[in-house]
């Protein structure tokens, strides 16, 4: 499986992009992530995991703008505060995989790679905000992605779901010292 992670290139990619979130999102998941889907256009990179010709995985990465990030306009979690240090903030808004593509660890980490090569050559000190389920926070946890609770979390959307923030050096650092072949990967010297 060769995993290419990108922007979408062409309304036909938009379109099946849109399809993969609305599916998985809004019918499987039962989120109401419509907002999150359609509302931050001006202040939003897409990037797609493509295997051949078909959408593997989709991840949603939304920039402070006057608009604000979805996490900040959410009403179960008022008090987080993404301007609290020096820190470029972001969220990772949406992250779906297709369903023939999960359980196979490339794509997420593919996904999650793309987004790392976005954010550094943007701005290397980034918070990346995120609202997890319990389920995706461990998940990412057990790849060394090491997001930090912000609080003790609440029922949101369809689970139990924590605020979470995660440094982009930091993170990088971690990864580098405890999951080494990740880092390797990330860097773009390794595969997994």
């Amino acid at each position: 499986m060769k995993i290419v992670v990108r922007e979408p290139q062409n309304e036909e990619e938009q379109l099946q992009m849109k399809e993969l979130l609305y599916e998985v999102c809004i019918n499987e998941k039962n989120w109401p992530a419509e907002k999150v889907i359609e509302g931050y256009k001006e202040s939003e990179i897409d990037l797609i995991a493509i295997n051949g010709n078909e959408i593997a995985g989709v991840l949603k990465i939304v920039f402070d703008s006057p608009k604000g990030l979805p996490i900040t306009k959410t009403e179960a979690f008022p008090e987080v505060d993404i301007h609290s240090n020096g820190a470029f903030p972001v969220e990772i808004a949406l992250t779906v995989i297709n369903k023939p593509y999960r359980g196979k660890t490339k794509v997420l980490l593919s996904l999650f790679k793309g987004m790392h090569q976005t954010l550094k050559a943007k701005n290397s000190s980034t918070n990346m905000y995120a609202i997890l389920e319990r389920e995706i926070y461990n998940l990412y946890h057990f790849y060394g992605f090491k997001f930090e609770k912000l609080n003790e979390g609440k029922h949101y959307w369809n689970g139990w779901s924590y605020p979470c923030v995660l440094n982009l050096e930091e993170g990088m650092e971690y990864l580098k010292m405890n999951k080494p072949r990740i880092y390797e990967f990330f860097k773009g010297d390794g595969e997994l």
